[in-house]
């Protein structure tokens, strides 16, 4: 049933006036504290789909050890959906520890840490596929970090409904497009356009409330019309809105967005934006490009334009003779390379309404909400404050234990309080340095209060534990503390590399453990209560074969080294404090010791996904955007054109796109670069899952000529599919073109039968064998159910699943104690962490069987 809104001569296209898909409208949960309980008793109207409550608490979380572990770890499935967005309740991240969103459907992943997570409004991006996997990845030695994940939003692919044509006037003429002016809003379904460098955007008014996140470089939609997410650097989330809602002529919005979670704006990333016009022409041509519904699946909500006549204007309210239907809300109206207004009504005639972009009352909210982020000065959030140079950050910050001077950030912005403004952060830098310019504080020697010398020690740090610092730059084979460290050790005590004395406890756990011991780990820190308090352990020295070979043999003379610095994430996020081994265990990419998120750059090289065999992006059927602009020869080497001669595939070394597709089930299947704004291209096909022994099945250079495709597009038919065969796409150009289009997989598949899947533990019902495939999880057979027993972890203890009973689960099992709601670490199911499931751990110790 449609749900329309009479309002003067047409309907809206956006919020108000789509179709209400049918979803969860829901009662208001027990927690009446709920960060999101807005959301409650609301439908995510077209296109969100549905909302379901999880009200899962993961309780206090803690990481004794000394790397960055993964204290929490849970799969969140919604086996109908094509897409997935987790709304967070309560989050306490330490410095250092992260929260890590992983798709089980294209390896896309978010990594936030508080500042990231409250930029995102304690939400996530949008994620393709209907698995995430959450991971709550803890800075050493933190102790309190816990999550709720409140709600989970999804597209439900069974129950995708478009409108009725209001705005299209006769035959729809709309076009598929590429731009990175044009952007899509999330959650309601609109359109907004790129107006300066600030990354302000302009959009209609009623297209304002509850919209939280801006996506570029949308993808086609499926064959059956679910939407499709571009990746997480191509999401942003919204910071700052004004504007009104007042009908036909007064409905006007703008909007400021965030970093993405690379910490990049809009116009860092894609480097354009269209000018607002000063005057608005009463006749003439303009176009109009916006993420409106189309009755061709594909191209339902993706980027598409159209060009007709302005029949007048009229006050504020902007009439004109071009198509654009639900969806197209907010879409921008274009005359001579500048915005002359906002689309904002449709009629069932050949006349559609907007608001000019002149208007003082539009201009106002303009520059309203482009004044309205933070950071760089202007006002700040609640709860935080201007730092030395006018980036905003949380007040707590301040006399927390950590010198701000740059070493760490906030919504990507590097924090400076070590000025006299601050009191140098509360005294938590060194006065010598508190000038507020950057670096300070280290690193360097430190006497310790028994004539121990340390290396690598922050000025602040030194202080605090008693030492007397030595000053940056200087390390303790330049210095003497007292006449030298160490004197005998006690009965059962020895002496590390540098002299100081530890328990022999110490030495027989830390000595081969997979940390290198070079001072950057302190005993007292881990539980050594008798240890002397901030005191660095060495053990990289000859005497214990460089710490058994966790040291590297360059730096195994006892003193310095494998320090910590900033880690480039999977997602080109940038997190400071990390050691070089925890990074790379975390897929991460270290940038050195003593570096630091502000003064390196994470990602933004060449090529990107799909640039090799082996970064190859998962295809689905359907339209899949892609580019070769940026992009290599991948190396692979130049196709067989024997299979397809005479159709002038001319590859030689073109730049290359790589796409991996899975058949959903037995047919016949077809692909094709068919998109009249694409480029000429090349097409090859391969037979296989793995890069290293790819079959070539078939190419082509130019097909035949296609009412509504490029001159020079591609094309490959008639391959016969078995369910789970997996393909490889390979797409260049001829004569080395490149460019972008869209690679179309099509064909007549059985409907694939569904068993049991087990998802890290979770047993999820309805899948099909290649889609449990495609989340790497674990097929169960056809047919197969789930019971409590289906997706066990093999013994008793193994908390986590990863077929080892270990220092994890332990750890996990203490890190949860006496939680009741929510545990990952209830080994026995009996609803409350305690001894019982202590003993399981410890009883079975060990390699599962």
């Amino acid at each position: 049933m449609l749900n329309h809104r009479s309002i003067a001569c047409g309907a809206a296209l956006g919020l108000t006036s789509i179709l209400a898909v049918a979803g969860s409208t829901l009662g208001a949960p027990a927690d009446a504290g709920l960060m999101h309980k807005g959301l409650v008793g609301e439908t995510l109207d077209w296109p969100t789909g549905e909302l379901d409550f999880l009200g899962i608490n993961s309780g206090s979380l803690a990481n004794l050890t000394k790397g960055h572990v993964a204290v929490y770890d849970k799969t969140i499935s919604v086996p109908v959906a094509g897409w997935i967005r987790l709304y967070f309740g309560e989050v306490n991240l330490e410095k250092g520890s992260v929260l890590r969103v992983t798709s089980l459907f294209d390896d896309e992943v978010q990594v936030l840490d508080a500042g990231t997570l409250d930029r995102w409004d304690n939400t996530t991006a949008y994620f393709n596929g209907s698995a995430v996997r959450v991971e709550l990845i803890a800075a050493p030695g933190s102790r309190d970090n816990s999550l709720e994940i409140e709600y989970v939003a999804f597209q439900d692919v069974a129950t995708i409904e478009r409108g009725d044509g209001c705005g299209i006037c006769g035959a729809d003429d709309r076009q598929p497009t590429s731009s990175d002016l044009f952007a899509r809003l999330y959650p309601y379904g609109c359109s907004a356009t790129l107006y300066n460098e600030e990354s302000c955007l302009v959009t209609a008014g009623h297209c304002l409330s509850g919209q939280t996140v801006v996506q570029f470089r949308v993808p086609n939609s499926n064959s059956n019309c679910y939407t499709n997410n571009p990746g997480v650097a191509d999401q942003f989330p919204i910071t700052a809105s004004d504007g009104v809602d007042g009908g036909v002529g007064v409905d006007f919005g703008a909007i400021q967005v965030g970093a993405n979670s690379s910490g990049q704006l809009p116009y860092d990333r894609y480097g354009v934006y269209m000018e607002p016009a000063t005057s608005i022409p009463g006749s003439g041509s303009a176009s109009v490009s916006g993420y409106g519904v189309d009755d061709e699946c594909v191209y339902s909500q993706t980027l598409q334009t159209h060009t007709g006549s302005i029949s007048g204007v009229g006050g504020t309210t902007l009439y004109y003779d071009i198509d654009g239907t639900y969806g197209n809300s907010g879409s921008s109206i274009v005359a001579n390379n500048q915005i002359i207004g906002v689309m904002t009504h449709c009629s069932y005639s050949c006349e559609n309404y907007g608001t000019t972009i002149t208007s003082s009352a539009f201009q106002a909210a303009m520059a309203s909400a482009c004044a309205g982020g933070g950071g760089g000065g202007g006002e700040c959030p609640t709860g935080e404050i201007e730092d030395c140079f006018g980036n905003c950050c949380p007040e707590s910050w301040v006399a927390d234990g950590y010198c701000d001077d740059g070493t760490y950030e906030h919504n990507g912005v590097a924090i400076y309080l070590n000025c006299d403004e601050f009191n140098c952060d509360g005294g938590d830098c060194d006065p010598s340095q508190c000038d507020g310019g950057g670096g300070g504080g280290g690193p360097g020697a430190c006497c310790q209060a028994d004539d121990t010398c340390s290396d690598g020690w922050s000025s602040d740090d030194c202080s605090a534990f008693g030492g007397t610092y030595q000053g940056d730059d200087t390390s303790c084979s330049s210095v003497e503390c007292g006449g030298g460290g160490g004197g005998p050790c006690d009965a059962g005590w020895s002496a590390d590399c540098v002299g100081t004395c530890f328990p022999d406890e110490v030495f027989d756990a830390w000595i081969g453990d997979g940390f290198c011991d070079d001072g950057s780990y302190i005993p007292y820190d881990y539980g050594c209560t008798e240890c002397p308090p901030g005191v660095g352990m060495y053990l990289n020295c000859d005497e214990f074969d460089c710490d058994s070979g966790d040291c590297d043999p360059s730096q195994c003379e006892g003193g310095g080294g494998g320090g910590t610095g900033a880690c480039c994430q999977a997602d080109d996020t940038c997190s400071d404090g990390w050691s070089s081994d925890d990074c790379s265990a975390f897929g991460g990419t270290y940038q050195g010791d003593d570096t630091s998120c502000s003064s390196v750059e994470c990602g933004g090289g060449g090529g990107g996904d799909g640039d090799a065999c082996g970064d190859a992006v998962v295809a689905l059927v359907g339209g899949n955007a892609f580019s070769t602009s940026g992009n290599s020869d991948s190396g692979f080497g130049s196709p067989d054109d024997s299979q397809c001669a005479d159709t002038f595939l001319d590859w030689g070394a073109s730049p290359d796109a790589w796409f991996v597709w899975t058949a959903p089930g037995d047919g016949t299947a077809s692909f094709n670069t068919c998109d009249t704004s694409s480029y000429d291209t090349s097409l090859v096909l391969y037979e296989g899952d793995a890069c290293e022994s790819l079959v070539q099945i078939a190419c082509n250079g130019d097909a035949a000529d296609d009412t509504g495709c490029q001159a020079y597009h591609s094309r490959i038919e008639g391959i016969a599919v078995l369910e789970g065969d997996v393909y490889h796409i390979r797409l260049g150009g001829w004569g080395g073109e490149s460019g972008s289009g869209t690679l179309t997989i099509e064909g007549d598949f059985t409907e694939p039968q569904t068993g049991a899947c087990c998802l890290d533990n979770d047993c999820q019902p309805g899948y099909s064998e290649a889609d449990c495939d495609y989340l790497k999880g674990e097929f169960q057979g056809i047919g197969t159910s789930c019971n409590e027993d289906t997706c066990a972890s093999p013994c008793d203890g193994d908390a986590n699943g990863d077929d080892l009973v270990n220092v994890t689960d332990l750890l996990g099992v203490i890190g949860e104690w006496q939680c009741s709601s929510g545990c990952s670490f209830d080994v026995n199911g009996d609803g409350v962490v305690n001894v019982t499931d202590l003993l399981a751990v410890i009883g079975n110790w060990g390699p599962c069987s």
